[in-house]
Order: C-alpha cells, then sequence, then structure tokens
C-alpha cells in the first residue's frame, strides 16, 4: 500500500455528498463550543457569495476551507479545518492558497480572519502564509477565550 504522504493532494469546490466527512472533520478539530453545525455549513454550500473548498488526498477528504466576502473590498477565511492525522502535510497552506486565488480573481485585496489565541499551530501557519495580527477580541469564543483578527493584503 503506498504510503498516504506520497498520494497527491487535489483541492475542489465542496458539495452536499462532503457533508458528512465535513462535520466529522469539524468535530474533531473544535471543541462543541466552537464546532460548527451542519445548518451553518449548507448555508456556506449554497449561498454563492462564499468560496467552500475541500482537499482530498485519494478519495479520503482531508481538510476544509471557508471565505467570503464580507465588508467592502475585504474578504474573510471563515474556517479552515485540516484532520489531525492529515496536519503538518501542507493541506492547510494548499487550502488558504486555493481561496486566496479566487479571491484574487473576485478582485478583493484583503483577506482577514479570527483565531484562537491558543491556537499555536493556526497562528504559525497564518504567520508563515504572510497574515500579520491586528487586533484583539476579547473573550470572542464561548469558553471566553480571545481571538486575534489577522490580515494580509493579497492585491487586486
Amino acid at each position: 500500500m503506498p504510503d498516504k504522504r506520497s498520494q497527491q493532494i487535489s483541492i475542489r469546490d465542496a458539495g452536499l455528498e462532503d457533508l458528512d466527512a465535513i462535520l466529522k472533520i469539524e468535530n474533531l478539530c473544535f471543541s462543541q463550543d466552537k464546532a460548527y453545525p451542519l445548518n451553518l455549513f449548507l448555508y456556506y454550500l449554497i449561498i454563492p457569495e462564499y468560496h467552500f473548498f475541500v482537499a482530498e488526498r485519494g478519495k479520503t477528504l482531508s481538510g476544509f476551507i471557508i471565505g467570503g466576502e464580507r465588508e467592502g473590498a475585504d474578504a474573510w477565511i471563515i474556517t479552515l479545518d485540516v484532520h489531525p492525522s492529515e496536519r503538518k502535510q501542507g493541506i492547510g497552506e494548499s487550502l488558504v492558497y486555493r481561496l486566496e486565488g479566487a479571491f484574487q480573481e473576485a478582485r478583493i485585496g484583503r483577506v482577514r480572519l479570527q483565531v484562537g489565541v491558543r491556537n499555536i499551530s493556526a497562528l504559525n501557519l497564518y504567520k508563515k502564509l504572510g497574515y500579520c495580527r491586528i487586533s484583539t477580541l476579547r473573550a470572542y469564543y464561548a469558553n471566553n477565550e480571545d481571538a486575534y483578527i489577522m490580515s494580509k493584503l493579497i492585491g487586486k
């Protein structure tokens, strides 16, 4: 059997058929007070202003990303999840680059996101990809954890 790390990662638009795998990954990645419910994923799938991509290795869904335009010419990364067993293999990075490409096609100039201050692996990924912390949201999450707002200029 080939090593899964040698299998190529493909990024594609998410579909309804992906929802079970997306929910499983979401619940592995986030505690109950932070995990998104099924109806929110359905919303992001059907509203055209949002981009919803999944990453696959072979036939296995490894992660997903959702983003959308929120404030004029700005866009937001809403969520990025990578299955815990698939982390540190470039999947999150590939998903962010694909989403940034979609934003560039839409002539978006800046991308923002919020991330929990204790989510060190996500913070390191975003810093590596050129995102800078611009402010802090106090007690942003239900568990009173703060979040950083981070931003990156991607050009028009």
